[in-house]
């Protein structure tokens, strides 16, 4: 795939950066994941590192509640609460502007709306 944009092979670290170059012409903007299916796979992997992330936050959070419920009035605890709510909000917030973005780029090409895989 990287040769039929005129990517060259570089380097590799790890087995999990790639590092790859071709010629750049002034004024142009290189584009990555042109393809639906890859941007879809794309936004997959950035929902599941969303997810992780959300999933470590909320044990952290639990495990800092065990700590402190305790001293805290009651009037006081509840502003946590909000944090997390305010987390989720986010996610489910960015999951829609993706699709929204999605909608778009259907318009612009001309597809159908809801012919496409999404990526949620």
């Amino acid at each position: 795939m990287y040769r039929d944009m005129g990517w060259a092979y570089v380097s590799s670290f790890s087995g999990v950066w790639h590092y790859f170059r071709r010629p750049w012409e002034p004024g142009e903007t290189p584009k990555l994941y042109t393809d639906r299916e890859s941007l879809v796979e794309h936004y997959k992997k950035i929902k599941r590192v969303m997810a992780a992330m959300l999933f470590a936050n909320l044990v952290i959070l639990f495990a800092n509640f065990a700590n402190i419920v305790s001293r805290l009035e009651a009037s006081m605890r509840w502003g946590d609460y909000g944090a997390v709510a305010r987390y989720l909000r986010n996610f489910v917030r960015s999951a829609r502007i993706w699709d929204r973005q999605d909608e778009q780029e259907d318009q612009r090409d001309g597809r159908v709306a809801g012919t496409a895989c999404s990526p949620f």
